[in-house]
């Protein structure tokens, strides 16, 4: 099934371009996700084109956020996050990589 969700602060996913996709996310706060720094990391969806919250989770219900990926198949692709378990060591686990096909 293409699409479907995707766990936001996961290392790395894979995701077939032009498709939505849901990013849950199973923390009780909420997650910024944002462009990454490095400037060889593309954005890897086509709305919105900049930053967004994925909501915490209400009970055993995960936040989600649904959005697009790109049309261009590549491996190039990655986003930062802040709110994820571990993002203070940013370097170990930022930027999360999305895979294209």
């Amino acid at each position: 099934m293409p699409g479907g969700d995707k766990e936001v602060c996961s290392q790395s996913w894979t995701g077939v371009h032009d498709t939505p996709i849901t990013l849950k996310n199973e923390n009780v706060g909420a997650v910024t996700v944002s462009p990454s720094p490095d400037t060889n990391i593309v954005w890897p969806f086509s709305t919105p084109a900049g930053s967004f919250t994925v909501p915490g989770k209400s009970g055993s219900n995960p936040g989600t956020y649904t959005t697009t990926l790109v049309n261009t198949p590549g491996t190039s692709y990655g986003y930062a996050t802040s709110g994820c378990h571990g993002d203070a060591h940013r370097t170990l686990t930022n930027p999360k990589t999305v895979i294209i096909t």
